[in-house]
């Protein structure tokens, strides 16, 4: 799979500045969609933003997201979550991740780029049990959370 050149070819595509390997692109206009490819090419981290769009932690969500490689591979856990992760005024300590089988962001779409997308997202560790099969990670559906809040001054 050509990661590459499968988001070459979505429409209204453009490089996130600042993150190298990384895109950007708008299906319609309340939904931002950012991608992180690894250094090897082969595999992948989107994280989704609906209405508010902080460029910040979405660079922050996808670099930690590929330096912990989550959810990586064909045998990665439905969910999968690192922790020791922090940002700006937010609160989130965990990155987490579904599996492709879980998220289907490209499903109907590009079925090979589907494969190789882990969905990411800031998130709190105590939010998971670490042990979510395949039929419970969907009914937990985190990652669809895409608002993320930060603290209003004065409230950390």
């Amino acid at each position: 799979m050509n990661i590459e050149q499968a988001v070459a070819e979505i429409r209204n595509v453009e490089e996130v500045p600042g993150l190298p390997m990384a895109w950007r692109w708008s299906p319609m206009s309340r939904f931002l969609f950012s991608l992180a490819m690894d250094a090897d090419g082969g595999w992948a981290y989107q994280m989704n933003s609906l209405d508010v769009h902080d460029e910040g932690l979405s660079r922050a969500v996808l670099e930690f997201a590929r330096q912990h490689r989550l959810g990586r591979g064909p045998g990665a856990r439905p969910l999968t979550i690192a922790t020791g992760f922090s940002y700006g005024t937010y609160r989130f300590d965990s990155v987490a991740a579904a599996s492709p089988p879980v998220h289907g962001y490209h499903h109907g779409r590009n079925e090979a780029l589907n494969e190789v997308v882990s969905a990411v997202f800031p998130a709190y560790q105590c939010e998971f049990r670490g042990d979510e099969s395949l039929e419970q990670a969907p009914l937990h559906r985190p990652w669809q959370r895409m608002r993320p809040c930060p603290l209003p001054p004065g409230r950390g």
